[in-house]
């Protein structure tokens, strides 16, 4: 054998044996890497505090019996002494069935709904299409099913409310304003702001077309409006806030970013330490209430037409409105209001030709029909309104020999109008799962 054939062998049992022993340090240096993947978590103290608040719901919205849920509690800014908050979490009801026809349910294929400002359909639509309301033949079993009564809903969501996306425990906030529909930011003062220093910030905001509050909380814990408070207060913190969304959309990402710095200078001006409440972009956050807010924005309507294509006096019309209660409003239409205070409008009443009711108007027309609007987010107890808006509807029809009919002149029976009724409940269902209670101060804002 010569020595380069001895060369070559000796040369070959060492690139062998490197190669196995490469292979072993491998199988070793991933066996330890997958060890330490799957050992068991360290302690999160972040995470594993848990407790269970849903007081500021259950008061200021619901008052109803709500099941626990957990949320990870976090302390922060103590040297100030301020109070814990929540890190917001977003959750879903846990009532599967009310759940499904919260979320599932599309308004029927016929423009049934005026939906004002979001969808460009109109009441002079078609309402009920084939003798049916709000539904598709397919869909209004199951609305009967899910919703048979009023008191179904309001105990379904009694037994296990949807917390809001926001949670803010502990955190004084002033009542005007709300985490689903405005971007907050808290101001904590080291020492008091008096009430000169804070007066006039307020009409940097006035350049927004969105609506924007400012409030004060006084040495008393009472949250004071900033345009209405006196020479006398004192401030220990402030809160501004932006609306995210109305009828003309959502905002835009060059309005926040003004708000937020606008809102940052005061808080450097007046050595403040600014909160920004709230989770996620504020910019998503704002599609997303605009989009909730095209689902659930609808108006019930229907007409009120003489019967054989007759007429009749408008003189005749304003006595048998004004015995159930309507007044004339400013709009051109007749409202009918709570009984109380805020007398807030439940639904109204216009012309069937378009034309605004007047005293003029109403001394000398004949007129061929009227038509019935309800605005549904607005609306405190919309169902009990629709109940009272078909009877004064009924007692009309009764005394003017007219009918109640759709926009395609078909008339409304009892079973058309049952379907109305139960998507009331549902429109209703899905905004209070969103924590926007219809009919109250932020709906009203929300749907202005």
């Amino acid at each position: 054998m010569s020595d380069l054939l001895i060369i070559l062998v000796v040369l070959g049992a060492f690139i062998v044996m490197g190669v196995v022993v490469f292979n072993w340090w491998q199988e070793k240096s991933f066996r330890s890497r997958i060890a330490n993947d799957f050992k068991p978590s360290k302690r999160d103290v972040l995470i594993e505090d848990f407790q269970v608040n849903t007081e500021n719901f259950a008061q200021e919205r619901m008052k109803s019996n709500a099941k626990s849920k957990l949320e990870p509690r976090l302390d922060e800014f103590s040297e100030r002494n301020v109070a814990q908050r929540k890190e917001p979490m977003f959750e879903q009801p846990e009532d599967d069935e009310l759940s499904n026809a919260t979320s599932d349910w599309q308004p029927s294929n016929q423009p049934t709904y005026e939906a004002s400002g979001y969808s460009k359909s109109t009441v002079e639509e078609t309402l009920i299409e084939d003798t049916t309301a709000f539904v598709d033949d397919d869909q209004s079993p199951q609305a009967n099913d899910e919703f048979d009564t009023e008191e179904d809903v309001s105990e379904s969501y009694q037994a296990s409310p949807s917390p809001s996306p926001y949670v803010m425990d502990d955190i004084s906030m002033p009542d005007d304003l709300h985490a689903q529909i405005d971007l907050i930011a808290l101001l904590f003062a080291a020492s008091p702001i008096s009430q000169s220093n804070v007066t006039g910030l307020e009409s940097h905001f006035k350049e927004f077309p969105e609506r924007t509050l400012a409030y004060g909380l006084n040495t008393q814990n009472e949250w004071i409006a900033i345009h209405q408070s006196e020479a006398s207060h004192e401030f220990t913190q402030l809160a501004y806030s932006l609306q995210l969304a109305d009828r003309g959309g959502p905002v835009n990402r060059s309005t926040l970013n003004r708000f937020q710095h606008m809102v940052e200078t005061i808080g450097l001006d007046l050595s403040a330490h600014v909160e920004w409440q709230g989770a996620g972009d504020p910019l998503n956050n704002a599609m997303t209430l605009d989009q909730f807010c095209i689902e659930v924005d609808k108006t019930v309507g229907f007409h009120l037409l003489a019967n054989n294509s007759a007429s009749f006096h408008a003189t005749k019309l304003r006595g048998l409105v004004e015995a159930q209660g309507l007044v004339l409003g400013k709009d051109g239409r007749y409202h009918h209001n709570q009984k109380i205070a805020p007398y807030q409008l439940e639904f109204a009443l216009k012309n069937y030709e378009g034309n605004p009711f007047s005293p003029e108007m109403l001394k000398s027309s004949v007129m061929h029909g009227v038509t019935f609007q309800l605005d549904i987010p607005t609306a405190k107890n919309s169902a009990e309104v629709f109940d009272n808006m078909i009877n004064v509807a009924k007692t009309l029809a009764k005394s003017l020999d007219a009918s109640i009919v759709d926009d395609n002149r078909k008339v409304l029976g009892d079973i058309q109008l049952e379907k109305i009724r139960q998507q009331l409940k549902v429109i209703n269902a899905t905004m209070i799962a969103k924590g926007i209670i219809p009919g109250s101060p932020q709906a009203l804002r929300l749907f202005s």
